[in-house]
């Protein structure tokens, strides 16, 4: 605390905002990332010319948590993220909770999942409740993160396969059928 923010920062921001779709998340993420890296001496202005637009931010912190995995980790994160994004049949993408013990979770997916949900970003919700879940936070991951995207694109037809045989199965046991 007792550092001020910059003059030209804040509507610097604010103009960044405008026409945004997601802006809240974006601006939430950039704030963050500014504010830890002024902590750490680096120069505002510098920053947010170098960040060049809100979008940049995510990407950046996504794409470093990525890479700070593990390569058996990211794998297993791929996996994760895969899991939590839903696809309908006009092949666009929402986030959707999945329960943990469905995961098959064992000690290393709960660390993957709390490292995402406990960075500063919270890209991944974990709820508490009886049964645990897990949710993508922000649909702005979609959009923004281009791994995730990538990853989107190379698993769109087998998920998509997933989801389809996941409600022919559910419809044919609410059927009660044998």
């Amino acid at each position: 605390a007792g550092i001020p923010w910059e003059i030209k920062t804040v509507p610097q921001l604010i103009e960044q905002t405008k026409g945004q779709k997601y802006a809240l998340p974006l601006l939430q993420l950039t704030l963050t990332y500014l504010w830890d890296m002024r902590q750490h001496g680096s120069n505002e202005t510098q920053l947010l010319e170098a960040i060049d637009n809100l979008p940049n931010v995510l990407e950046l912190i996504a794409q470093q948590l990525y890479t700070n995995l593990a390569d058996s980790e990211r794998k297993l994160a791929q996996s994760i993220f895969l899991k939590l994004v839903k696809l309908n049949d006009n092949l666009c993408q929402s986030h959707c909770s999945c329960k943990i013990a469905e995961s098959q979770a064992d000690d290393k997916v709960k660390e993957i999942l709390r490292y995402y949900a406990n960075h500063d970003s919270h890209f991944i919700t974990l709820s508490h409740a009886s049964q645990q879940t897990a949710t993508i936070t922000h649909e702005v991951l979609f959009h923004h993160w281009s791994t995730l995207k990538q990853w989107l694109l190379e698993y769109r037809e087998e998920q998509l396969l997933k989801q389809r045989l996941s409600h022919a199965a559910h419809t044919w046991e609410s059927l009660h059928r044998p």
